[in-house]
């Protein structure tokens, strides 16, 4: 997931498009492999899951065509 998010930061902004973002991530608890460098603690976690969510949102419409709709 971290990688989706790096590559979708890596597109030019110029090439926003309408798109809508939903992001669940359900049962967060039970991602157990999310660590960068030791930050892992649950409030670590969340948030993390809040700048990948922020870079999925932030991302998609330079990379996603008009009309299209992400959910993860």
């Amino acid at each position: 997931m971290l990688a989706v998010a790096l590559a979708l930061a890596s597109i030019n902004a110029s090439q926003r498009h309408d798109v809508t973002v939903s992001i669940d991530f359900g049962n967060p608890s039970g991602f157990t492999n999310i660590e960068i460098d030791g930050f892992s603690g649950e409030k670590e976690q969340s948030i993390i899951f809040d700048l990948l969510r922020e870079a999925f949102e932030e991302n998609a419409s330079s990379y996603l065509p008009d009309g299209y709709i992400l959910n993860i």
